[in-house]
């Protein structure tokens, strides 16, 4: 009896696990006991973790994708279509084509996707770099901007112990656009501003998820004059005023 495993998800998590299970089971699927399957909504693969230094000018399109295909080991199965319904009880996944596959066992690698929406106000006065459109976005806005605030901040998923997308993104996005605005010239006239949840994790009361970078941070942040600030839960922002709220409600920050 063949055994098939269908990963759900082309992004970095989903290929480099269905390469390192066709290696390890390379003697199963050869004897047809074990089957591959991915199944991906696109058929086009991007390296999201450089859409980052998309936001600075650093990558452009056409070097972050490649076809998905060529980066799965020749073992592997690769269906493009979108899983829309997930049928735990009888395993099977149904699909945008309307068609049906099995499985015997069910990876999910669906990765994460932005949803400013939840916050009011957010999707239209907030930027980020978490998908290209929206990194090109910001790259225009970094590359014109000669004075004001730019106010970074995180915001957590509802889900308890669940952490952002890239962990270490903020901190890394924060210290390069101080480095990218004086090399521009205007970061004298620009102020940077840092601000972290309350609840991260398991750490309260920090500038970031791990306790040794946090306890580094405000020392890095003070060398290059990045104004930093520990318990701000974003909770809405006033698209007129420019003025983000925290949820804490001791404070809260003009972002212009």
């Amino acid at each position: 009896m063949r055994n098939r495993i269908v990963i759900v998800g082309g992004g970095t998590g989903g290929t480099i696990l269905a390469n390192l299970l066709a290696t390890k089971l390379h003697r199963e699927i050869v004897n047809n006991k074990v089957e591959l399957l991915m199944i991906s909504d696109s058929p086009i693969h991007y390296y999201k973790p450089a859409f980052m230094y998309v936001a600075f000018n650093a990558f452009f399109k056409q070097e972050l994708m490649r076809p998905q295909q060529s980066l799965l080991s020749p073992e592997i199965k690769f269906v493009v279509d979108k899983a829309e319904r997930f049928d735990l009880s009888r395993r099977v996944i149904h699909t945008r084509s309307g068609k049906q596959y099995a499985y015997d066992f069910l990876v999910f690698a669906t990765g994460c996707v932005p949803w400013p929406e939840r916050i009011e106000g957010l999707a239209q006065a907030g930027d980020h770099f978490y998908q290209y459109q929206a990194a090109r976005q910001l790259a225009q806005k970094l590359a014109t901007i000669e004075k004001g605030r730019i106010f970074i901040t995180v915001s957590f998923p509802e889900t308890p112990n669940v952490p952002h997308q890239c962990g270490i993104a903020p901190i890394e996005t924060t210290l390069m656009l101080d480095d990218y605005l004086r090399r521009r010239g205007v970061r004298k006239a620009i102020e940077i501003v840092y601000t972290y949840p309350s609840v991260s994790q398991l750490l309260r009361n920090c500038l970031f998820l791990q306790r040794p970078t946090a306890e580094a941070l405000p020392a890095i942040f003070a060398a290059r004059d990045i104004r930093h600030q520990r318990g701000f839960t974003l909770n809405r922002v006033d698209t007129q005023r420019q003025v983000a709220y925290s949820a804490e409600a001791r404070s809260n920050l003009s972002i212009s």
